[in-house]
């Protein structure tokens, strides 16, 4: 289904409450997490990623930086697998979760979604990138777990190349 919402960017439009807790989980420099938490009021933010690699390390610490600079959000950076920190976070915790990572491999088939999906609160969003023909297990896993949990599958950004899409958890 496609949504009245142009871009990804716009996503955090859709929620009800204010001040609302949210993580990205697969950040690298940080720009989708900065972007939105410059336009939306997050009371918590938390964003996720490995930066394994010796040239992705400058992109962690810059964040650090960030996350101690802004005076409007509590930003966490956590360095790790999404595995990781998963279970540090009490299920229904979060109202907004957009994954960026590993869309190559359908998140790890689907395990990703299936891992955090509990720690989204009803009326969350649960959201992702690349939606789209060059990210099939993504698209597959993302419709299977959807008709797994009667969840429509809205997709947003068809004009960047590589959409975004969510559920709302009931």
């Amino acid at each position: 289904m496609l949504n009245k919402i142009k871009s990804r960017i716009d996503l955090p439009s859709l929620l009800t409450t204010d001040q609302p807790i949210g993580v990205e989980l697969g950040v690298l420099r940080g720009d989708y997490s900065k972007s939105i938490l410059n336009k939306y009021n997050f009371k918590k933010f938390f964003m996720i990623d490995w930066w394994k690699k010796p040239k992705h390390i400058p992109n962690y610490l810059k964040l650090l930086d960030y996350s101690i600079s802004n005076n409007n959000t509590d930003i966490y950076v956590l360095r790790g697998s999404f595995k990781e920190f998963v279970n540090i976070f009490n299920n229904n915790f979060f109202d907004f979760i957009y994954v960026d990572g590993l869309a190559h491999t359908g998140q790890l088939e689907g395990q990703t979604i299936r891992d955090w999906l509990p720690k989204i609160k009803p009326g969350g969003l649960f959201c992702g990138h690349d939606y789209c023909e060059d990210y099939p297990k993504t698209k597959h896993y993302v419709d299977l777990i959807a008709n797994e949990y009667k969840f429509n599958v809205n997709v947003v950004g068809v004009d960047d190349g590589h959409p975004s899409w969510y559920y709302t958890k009931k």
